[in-house]
């Protein structure tokens, strides 16, 4: 989605430039956060866009349940997973970064 695409489409892979896409969310213009790490995302929102955290921003009013996924849809998931584990490891760098300059 960060290149563009619509999200849940095929995709060839060969058309995915990680590095662009790495480029893209490191611009100071482009907010992100991480499901996984939801409070520091927020502390990371508001020092970005201004205003305080609120109580009610750091709960889980949507928690998800595992769905099971169809053989077609894990092939891809095997094939693109590759693209996501160097695309999540320069997005957790980058971040880490924005954390410390916030000091959340």
């Amino acid at each position: 989605m960060v290149l563009g695409r619509r999200c849940h489409r095929y995709v060839d892979p060969r058309k995915l430039d990680v590095t662009e896409a790495l480029r893209r969310i490191a611009s100071p213009s482009f907010y992100f956060g991480l499901t996984d790490r939801w409070d520091e995302s927020i502390c990371l929102f508001h020092y970005w866009y201004g205003g305080d955290t609120q109580p009610f921003e750091l709960l889980n009013n949507r928690p998800t349940k595992r769905l099971d996924i169809s053989a077609d849809e894990d092939e891809l998931d095997r094939e693109l997973a590759d693209l996501d584990t160097v695309f999540v490891a320069g997005a957790k760098k980058i971040f880490e970064e924005r954390l410390k300059i916030a000091g959340c």
